[in-house]
């Protein structure tokens, strides 16, 4: 082994991630995944690219990937992020993951996975609203309006800027045509 390897390909590794993330914000989609993959290619241990390519999957509509990508992501964030402590730990970044991955999985027809990701991700992240909301349509979904109710109640709750965006996404879930007022 070359004396400091690790350390450069960590390097390198954070390289694409950083080149990648700049390709993402421009809207060069496949440059960006390009980049992760590369980062990914170096050092396969780094959550954050594999989370990257699933937001990236998400956005063009492949759920299977998105599921997959943010699926390694989950598996690879504990040691990244210190250890299996960090499981049980509210973590936001991992919280994330588990909030996308369950609206991929929502999207797929898989609702009840949906449910379960939501749930791990506002066990970690209590505070954050949109996972109750996104859980709260998987809910009504499912048919459960009381809990669907209550996710929406909470989401509003914790940020009332939400209650557009909650109406448009209702409608949605319910098929409803009708405009929001």
């Amino acid at each position: 082994m070359i004396p400091g390897a690790t350390t450069l390909s960590k390097d390198a590794s954070f390289g694409s991630h950083r080149y990648g993330t700049l390709l993402y914000q421009r809207g060069d989609m496949d440059g960006a995944l390009a980049e992760f993959g590369e980062a990914i290619k170096i050092n396969g241990h780094m959550a954050e690219p594999h989370a990257a390519r699933g937001t990236i999957y998400f956005i063009k509509g492949d759920m299977k990937a998105a599921i997959a990508a943010f699926s390694r992501a989950i598996e690879l964030f504990p040691a990244f992020l210190g250890g299996a402590a960090a499981l049980n730990a509210r973590n936001p970044r991992l919280a994330v993951a588990y909030a996308t991955r369950g609206v991929a999985r929502q999207s797929s027809g898989d609702v009840k996975g949906a449910i379960a990701d939501l749930d791990k991700a506002i066990e970690m992240d209590a505070k954050a609203a949109i996972p109750y909301m996104d859980r709260g349509l998987a809910q009504l979904i499912q048919g459960d309006m009381p809990a669907a109710e209550k996710d929406f109640q909470k989401c509003l709750t914790l940020d009332s800027v939400l209650k557009a965006l909650l109406g448009h996404r209702v409608q949605a879930a319910r098929g409803d045509k009708k405009k929001v007022a």
